[in-house]
């Protein structure tokens, strides 16, 4: 099996994945324009509130017929989406039980009825055909590439007009309805096998141990990426004199929506390229070092080129994007950007350890990254502005990373003094775009690309003046996303396999 064919996959995987990011992205872009931001918050409590349920209950069966010698039988596979079927089904009735609790704990009782049609989400998904995810087998990722652009691109189109009939958050319900629809009835359409369910035991207990750590993982992302936004929307009613509302919910979740498009597009992109580079050469302890040095400098070089600006220029973006209506999510942006550039900074020592092995690594920074959460939870309770709310994250990525590189150095022997290097640089670069705003000073556009162009431009020149073999090694990159070496069958097999298997934030997201 070639490594141009792998590395097809992944760039083929890569695009789209940006494609339905893009489309994800305007349709969010089209409702908080449409609607107002009170009731774009509770179509965010929407989405958290089916995450949560979604990631207690993922056992990831599709992802098992991938890794399993045997996922490509069909008596595998119809238990498979007997699995995911019995799965959605219990979703949906935990949506319609906990409608009205969950409804007025976001503050929105009128929307008791959204929330248990939320219902109909679980169920469709739960009957998709899981020959999107045999052909992966195989490294065709086409299916699955086309059925995730048709579902995105259909939620896309219809939701100006849904946006301009409805003109509340019941167009955002009709939109995830109606991707769910699209998804299922494109996986059927690909589809070669007949769809069908069956009940091998042996099967199910292969597909409950292969999940049962994912779920943990799941909670823990959860906690990471949907916490700050539950605080906000539930704090009213848990903490005695919190001022925050759903239209502050709608302003943090639309700067959300634009940073993780971003920043999940280049995370996972880099774990799609990078970890079967690496995982190549497992077993050569020296080819494998000077490896991770390069990606460790590429993922810095992008974390900055991607963060500073967003920092600098992030109220100019919001009102670009999102309308005036939307200006106080500038601040949250910047503090996004530098949460979001300092995970990114998290994807090589994360990759390292899946390279050698240990799939752990992710776990146990995620679990450090969760303490954010009691700060985040402190700010709450003091009525701090939105703008706080990603400093906790920042905190949190921080202790993230030191736990990742800690342990990749105690278990497999591997520094990261590169990255240990090049972070101050970065911290003070992101101080640089940031210390405008944080100053107060009211700036034109010209002067805040000028800070953004500025800051970068130091950053990226201090880090090349740090680490001088960055500039050598930035040409290995390039030549990575274009070689057309042959990779051994097993490692690429393995390789695939673990891109497969991570969640997407895992890499990077969730």
């Amino acid at each position: 099996m070639s490594g141009r064919r792998l590395l097809q996959g992944g760039v083929r995987l890569g695009l789209g994945q940006g494609v339905a990011q893009g489309c994800a992205l305007g349709r969010n872009v089209i409702l908080a324009r449409l609607i107002s931001p009170e009731n774009f918050g509770i179509a965010a409590a929407f989405a958290m509130t089916y995450a949560l349920l979604d990631m207690m209950s993922q056992l990831a069966a599709d992802v098992q017929m991938v890794q399993a010698d045997d996922g490509e039988r069909e008596g595998f596979q119809a238990t498979a989406q007997a699995v995911q079927a019995l799965r959605g089904l219990g979703i949906a009735m935990a949506l319609v039980l906990l409608a009205r609790p969950v409804a007025g704990l976001f503050g929105a009782p009128q929307a008791v009825w959204a929330f248990a049609a939320l219902a109909g989400l679980p169920l469709l998904r739960g009957v998709t055909h899981l020959d999107l995810y045999r052909a992966q087998r195989h490294l065709d990722f086409a299916p699955a590439v086309r059925t995730e652009i048709a579902a995105n691109a259909a939620s896309l189109l219809a939701a100006l007009p849904l946006a301009l009939w409805r003109r509340d958050y019941s167009a955002m319900l009709g939109l995830l309805l109606l991707q769910a629809a699209v998804y299922t009835a494109a996986s059927h359409w690909r589809a070669q096998r007949r769809y069908r369910w069956a009940w091998e035991k042996e099967v199910v207990r292969r597909i409950a141990a292969f999940g049962w750590p994912l779920v943990i993982n799941g909670l823990l992302m959860y906690g990471i990426f949907q916490s700050d936004r539950l605080v906000i929307g539930a704090a009213p009613r848990m903490l005695a004199g919190n001022r925050y509302t759903l239209a502050g919910l709608g302003t943090y979740s639309a700067a959300f929506a634009l940073a993780m498009a971003l920043f999940v597009l280049l995370s996972n992109g880099a774990g799609q390229l990078f970890l079967p580079w690496l995982a190549r050469a497992a077993a050569q302890r020296e080819e494998f070092l000077r490896r991770y040095g390069t990606v460790c400098h590429a993922a810095t070089v992008v974390a900055v080129v991607a963060a500073l600006p967003l920092i600098a220029l992030g109220p100019w973006v919001v009102r670009a994007v999102y309308g005036a209506r939307y200006a106080a999510a500038g601040a949250v942006l910047a503090g996004l950007a530098a949460m979001f550039g300092l995970r990114l900074m998290r994807v090589p020592p994360t990759l390292a350890a899946m390279a050698m092995g240990d799939t752990k690594n992710a776990m146990w920074s995620n679990l450090a990254r969760s303490a954010a959460l009691l700060a985040v939870l402190g700010a709450a309770a003091r009525n701090a502005p939105l703008a706080y709310l990603p400093l906790c994250g920042v905190a949190g990525e921080a202790l993230a990373l030191w736990v990742s590189i800690r342990r990749l150095r105690r278990r497999q022997g591997i520094g990261s003094e590169s990255l240990v290097r090049a972070l101050p640089v970065t911290v003070a670069g992101a101080l640089l775009a940031a210390w405008p705003m944080a100053a107060g000073h009211a700036m034109e556009f010209s002067q805040s690309l000028a800070a953004a162009v500025g800051s970068t431009a130091l950053t990226v020149a201090a880090l090349t003046w740090l680490l001088p073999q960055m500039k050598y090694e930035m040409s290995e990159v390039a030549e990575v996303l274009l070689r057309r070496g042959e990779t051994p069958r097993r490692t690429a097999e393995q390789a695939s396999a673990a891109i497969s298997a991570a969640p997407l934030s895992t890499v990077g997201e969730g």
